[in-house]
C-alpha cells in the first residue's frame, strides 16, 4: 500500500486564515479530499492561496482511509488548537471519529473557532 502525503500546509498573511482538516483512521476519503480542494486552493486573482491548511491527526503519522488508503500526517493536534476553522470529515464507523478528535473539536468550539462536521447524506 502507497502512502499519499497529505500536506497541503500553505503560507498565508490573512488573520484568521488557518484551517485544520482533521484525519483519523477510517474517515471518508472523498470527503476530506474536498475539504482539502476547497481550502487549499488558490485565490484566482492573486495566485496565492487563501487558507493556511494543515492537515491534523491524534499526532503526526500514518492514518488509513475507510477504503484502505495510508494518509501520512504531518500535523498533530496542537497544530489543529491554533486554527480559526476545524473540519471533520465523516467516517463509516457507527462509533465515529475517536475521543481525542472530539475533545478538539470541543476545545476549538469553546474558543469559538468555526467547525465544519462534513457529513454524507442519509
Amino acid at each position: 500500500m502507497r502512502a499519499i502525503t497529505a500536506n497541503v500546509s500553505r503560507a498565508v498573511d490573512q488573520r484568521g486564515s488557518r484551517v485544520a482538516i482533521l484525519a483519523y483512521d477510517g474517515l471518508a476519503l472523498l470527503e476530506f479530499a474536498v475539504a482539502c480542494d476547497v481550502f487549499g486552493d488558490l485565490d484566482p486573482l492573486t495566485q496565492r492561496p487563501r487558507y493556511q491548511v494543515h492537515v491534523c491527526g491524534t499526532r503526526p503519522g500514518e492514518v488509513t482511509t475507510g477504503t484502505g488508503l495510508a494518509l501520512r500526517v504531518p500535523h498533530g493536534l496542537a497544530t489543529a488548537a491554533r486554527a480559526g476553522t476545524i473540519v471533520v470529515p465523516p467516517c463509516d464507523d457507527p462509533r465515529g471519529a475517536p475521543e481525542e478528535i472530539l475533545r478538539a473539536i470541543r476545545r476549538a468550539h469553546a474558543r469559538g473557532a468555526a467547525s465544519s462536521r462534513c457529513a454524507p447524506a442519509p
